[in-house]
C-alpha cells in the first residue's frame, strides 16, 4: 500500500495490492476452514491489498492526466495558437487613442496660429519679433540675434491646468537648439490655470547670425497632451 501514495509506483502498487488481496482471501478462507490460525492478519492484508489496489487506480489517474497536460503544452509551445484573421472584405476599425495625447494638427503650424487639443486644450505662438537683452540676461551670446515669442495657453477644459509643466523650446534654421535667454521681464507660464482662463508669457532665444533667419519653437503642454510645433521666419 505504501507504493500506492507515489503516484509514479501505480502498476507496482497494483501488483503487489492483487498479489496480497489473493493471499488475504486463500488465507482467510483456511483459517475459517481451521486449516490456518493466521485469520485475523489474513484479513488485514486483504483489507491492504484492496487499498493498495484503490491507491494504484487513483495514481494512474493523476499519471496519465499530467502526461496529457505535458502533451497539450508541448503541442501549444510547437504550433501556437492562431489569431483569429478578419472576415474577407471586413476592414478592422482602426485603434482607439486617448483624446489628450495627440492634437488636432500633427504638421508644423504657422506662427500665430493655435494648436487645439480634443480635450479644449488650445496653445499658440506668436511670431518672433526681435529683442535687445539687458547687460545683465543670461544665455545671450556677443554677435548673436535675440528674439522673442510668445506662448499663449486657453484652458478649455473642465480640470485644472498646471502652466509650470509647459516646456517650451526652439531651434534655428540650421536645426540646432537655440539657446534660451533670461532677463528681466522674460518669464515663462507658471502657477495653475483654471478651467476657462488663459494665461500668455514671452520666451526669448539666442540665435546665430547665420541661422537665424528662421525659427521653430515646439510646446509641450504637459505629460497628458503630446508637443506641437510652431516654424516660420523671425522677420
Amino acid at each position: 500500500m505504501l507504493f500506492g501514495i507515489i503516484p509514479l509506483f501505480f502498476w507496482l502498487a497494483a501488483v503487489l495490492g492483487i498479489i496480497a488481496l489473493i493471499m488475504g482471501v486463500v488465507g482467510a478462507r483456511r483459517a475459517k476452514q481451521r486449516i490456518a490460525t493466521n485469520g485475523r492478519m489474513s484479513v488485514v492484508g486483504a483489507v491492504l491489498g484492496g487499498l493498495a489496489i484503490v491507491l494504484a487506480i487513483v495514481g494512474l489517474v493523476i499519471v496519465s492526466n499530467a502526461f496529457d497536460d505535458l502533451e497539450r503544452d508541448l503541442d501549444d509551445a510547437v504550433e501556437p495558437t492562431p489569431t483569429a484573421s478578419p472576415s474577407p472584405g471586413v476592414e478592422e476599425p482602426p485603434p482607439t487613442e486617448d483624446a489628450t495625447e495627440e492634437p488636432i494638427v500633427e504638421e508644423a503650424l504657422a506662427f500665430g496660429d493655435a494648436s487645439s487639443y480634443p480635450d479644449g486644450l488650445e496653445v499658440a505662438v506668436s511670431s518672433p519679433t526681435p529683442y535687445t537683452p539687458s547687460d545683465t540676461a543670461a544665455g545671450h551670446s556677443p554677435g548673436n540675434e535675440t528674439v522673442t515669442v510668445e506662448v499663449t495657453v486657453v484652458n478649455g477644459t473642465d480640470e485644472r491646468q498646471d502652466l509650470g509643466l509647459v516646456v517650451v523650446d526652439a531651434k534655428d534654421a540650421s536645426g540646432r537648439t537655440a539657446e534660451p535667454v533670461f532677463d528681466t521681464g522674460i518669464e515663462g507660464l507658471q502657477g495653475t490655470l483654471l478651467p476657462g482662463d488663459e494665461s500668455v508669457a514671452t520666451y526669448a532665444f539666442d540665435l546665430p547670425p547665420d541661422a537665424a533667419d528662421e525659427l521653430t519653437i515646439e510646446v509641450t503642454p504637459d505629460f497628458d497632451h503630446d508637443s506641437a510645433l510652431w516654424n516660420g521666419p523671425t522677420s
